[in-house]
């Protein structure tokens, strides 16, 4: 069960990489989360890096310090390779970081 049901569409529709139905909640005026908890999830629950950049350019908060910390510790540290999703989240979680530091 999603911890919000506000955005349980976003998340349903996110997590089977329906890009049609997201853009269609969006259409339709369907509000987007007012934390930062569905990334997240969408992030721990390791959606697609599609998904996920559709999620960031629609404006769903988030907070990258977080993202990028969970993330780290979700990855078995004998792992060597990075998955897609994880590279993804590192250079966002990067960009803050230097957006923040331009500030």
């Amino acid at each position: 069960m999603d911890p919000n049901p506000e955005y349980s569409p976003y998340l349903a529709a996110a997590r089977r990489g329906d890009m049609a139905m997201l853009r269609c909640l969006r259409r339709v005026g369907y509000p987007l989360p007012t934390n930062s908890g569905a990334f997240l999830l969408a992030v721990l629950e390791r959606f697609c890096v599609r998904a996920l950049q559709w999620m960031v350019d629609q404006g769903f908060p988030v907070s990258w310090e977080q993202v990028e910390q969970e993330d780290r510790e979700a990855r078995p540290a004998w792992r060597a390779e990075w998955s897609e999703r994880s590279v993804w989240v590192n250079m966002m979680w990067r960009q803050a970081q230097d957006q923040r530091a331009q500030a």
